[in-house]
């Protein structure tokens, strides 16, 4: 068998393939490189270790190097979607109360509601087929931040204020996050970001968290904040001294050191907010709230594996992720037996 000119892209013989092999293998043993081999044999590098893998020549026998069998044709696999689960992906896609949900949230969305399961990039392939695709959504870098190992709910609880424009003047949103499951504990939205407005708030969620003692104190927990004023002001350090609780602080100039807690002032003003009209006071804390209980209850956190800050407080996250897998396995079993069928069902009609 003789080869003339450069190794073309065509798939090859296995007794082609051995002998480039053999050829290169020599040339390595007498001194040469597998770069200047492939050069002179006109075959890609990266086609050569595709075909020898980790293992050396005569570790090898003839059947490994010939071809598998072509697979099907994208789409047509055993495993490919069925088309009433297309048609589910896409009634979900133009309902309204989806409509701002990328196509990961969507997934796991159809998931929940026992629509239909199937993987993220099988929703992504189904909406780009439709054209309902959008330009790619930049990734957010990773932000680095205290290095504070949290390995449970009501262990470090980071605060903020931000502030609000309502009607001509300005309103203030104080606000707790939980670090571990990112579940709004406390939260107000007033005129005045003063000490005893934030105390207040603090009181509220330690009380509904149910984290004190016999003796008024929560155990375990620790305040992190920025370096606000108001935040390092004597009265706040003495309410945290009277509650037993520890207090952590920002590195100065670093925002990222509380990234959870700015992230969500974004997400509650550029999800809700400042999509709405803010000119009375009282809608404006009425929305406020509104955003928390949906944040906290229903809206599927990307951090979280997609699912909501309660359920991760609660301890929830761990049977919910595990039937997720399980579904996952069982309806792509579901598809193998469906297709496998059509196509023997197709083959018997064929030939008759």
């Amino acid at each position: 068998m003789k080869l003339r000119g450069p190794i073309g892209a065509e798939r090859q013989e296995a007794e082609i393939k051995y002998r480039l092999l053999a050829a290169i293998d020599q040339a390595e043993r007498q001194g040469g490189t597998v770069e200047q081999s492939c050069a002179v044999l006109g075959l890609e590098r990266r086609r050569y270790y595709r075909w020898k893998g980790s293992r050396s020549l005569a570790e090898m026998g003839m059947a490994d190097w010939v071809d598998r069998p072509a697979g099907p044709p994208p789409g047509a696999g055993a495993h490919r979607l069925l088309e009433r689960e297309k048609e589910q992906i896409r009634q979900a896609a133009q309902e309204e109360r989806h409509a701002d949900l990328h196509h990961r949230k969507l997934c796991h969305q159809l998931g929940r509601e026992g629509r239909v399961t199937v993987s993220e990039s099988s929703v992504y392939r189904v909406l780009k087929a439709e054209g309902w695709t959008g330009p790619p959504r930049a990734m957010r870098p990773k932000r680095p931040g205290l290095g504070i190992a949290v390995t449970r709910p009501n262990q470090l609880w980071s605060w903020d204020v931000s502030y609000l424009r309502v009607s001509e003047t300005f309103m203030y949103l104080i606000a707790i996050i939980d670090d571990y499951s990112r579940k709004i504990v406390g939260h107000a939205l007033g005129y005045e970001p003063h000490a005893e407005a934030m105390k207040r708030v603090w009181d509220g969620a330690l009380s509904r968290e149910g984290l004190l003692d016999p003796f008024g104190r929560p155990t375990g927990l620790t305040a992190h904040s920025d370096n606000g004023s108001v935040m390092k002001a004597k009265s706040m350090r003495r309410f945290f001294s009277d509650l037993g609780m520890a207090q952590e602080f920002t590195r100065p100039a670093t925002p990222t050191d509380n990234a959870r807690m700015e992230r969500w002032f974004e997400t509650i003003k550029y999800e809700k907010l400042y999509y709405e009209d803010l000119t009375d006071p009282l809608r404006a804390i009425r929305l406020a709230d509104e955003f928390v209980v949906y944040y906290n209850e229903v809206r599927l956190h990307q951090g979280l594996g997609y699912v909501t800050p309660q359920e991760k407080h609660l301890g929830k996250d761990v049977q919910i992720l595990a039937q997720r897998k399980e579904a996952l396995k069982q309806a792509r079993q579901n598809r193998l037996e469906w297709n496998r069928h059509s196509v023997a069902v197709d083959l018997v009609q064929a030939v008759s």
